[in-house]
């Protein structure tokens, strides 16, 4: 028998919600060693493990992305970022507008 164990976590649940699941779904969950968790309604990100672990870890890979895009001379060259200075002093980073000739 398969020991893998799966769980699934349920954003904005309620208790009550999960007894309301069809004693299908309950079991075709229970066949593949998959629990149910229905995190409280209006819970932090300090409790829910996919915000402060696996959602954190997609935003750095984005922001990694974003960060190197931003400053990749090339695409300032082809326009695909605005190099407009601000009245500040700094670029605006905007991205071109797709819609515009």
């Amino acid at each position: 028998m398969d020991e893998t164990h799966f769980v699934i976590n349920m954003d904005n649940g309620s208790y009550s919600r999960f007894q309301r699941t069809s004693q299908k779904i309950q079991e075709a969950l229970a066949a593949e060693n998959t629990l149910l968790w229905y995190f409280p309604p209006v819970a932090t990100h300090l409790v829910q493990p996919t915000d402060s672990f696996v959602i954190s870890k997609i935003k750095d890979a984005w922001t990694r992305i974003w960060e190197c895009k931003e400053t990749d001379p090339e695409m300032i060259k082809a326009r695909e970022w605005s190099d407009t200075v601000r009245k500040d002093g700094a670029f605006s980073g905007k991205l071109k507008n797709p819609g515009k000739g």
